[in-house]
């Protein structure tokens, strides 16, 4: 598979403030292809300080989940999750408050959201993301009203060889 990693970072400014949706964080701490290139694009950027990044909470729980799964906690797999998710610079982790949760319901209500969407997408508005990371299609119906939503799969395709 392509992946346009130019494309990918001229729709994400320098000085851009961007809300990661879980996908984004499990992808890149899990090696997950063909994302790695553009998420790792995209910490290096934010470690950089070339833009800001808020997760919500909820994405942590969405992350950290499978280490506490039937088949035990992975220790060494839980703790790098921790440690990038509590030292990535320029980086807000956000909780879920009275307000966010609020704006989720109207979220889910507008536009047809799962809760947990609607809960990260509103911590994004919340802090003023200026983008919505995710490679789920259907968030594309928060785009232009509230942030510019970008999808993962727009800037990976596939191989001559790959195609139908």
């Amino acid at each position: 598979m392509g992946v346009n990693l130019s494309a990918f970072a001229k729709d994400i400014p320098s000085g851009s403030r961007v809300c990661l949706d879980s996908a984004v964080s499990i992808y890149h701490l899990e090696g997950i292809e063909p994302w790695v290139p553009l998420t790792t694009a995209l910490v290096a950027s934010i470690a950089e300080g070339n833009m800001g990044a808020v997760i919500s909470t909820v994405s942590i729980t969405e992350l950290l989940t499978k280490f506490f799964g039937p088949k035990g906690l992975e220790s060494k797999l839980l703790e790098n999750a921790e440690i990038f998710l509590q030292t990535l610079p320029n980086c807000l982790i956000r909780s879920t408050s009275y307000g966010i949760a609020r704006l989720g319901a109207k979220l889910r209500a507008n536009f047809g959201l799962r809760t947990p969407d609607a809960l990260i997408a509103a911590t994004g508005i919340s802090e003023r993301a200026t983008h919505f990371i995710t490679n789920d299609v259907k968030l594309l119906r928060l785009g232009s009203e509230q942030f510019n939503v970008i999808v993962l799969k727009n800037y990976v395709a596939p191989t001559p060889t790959e195609q139908p």
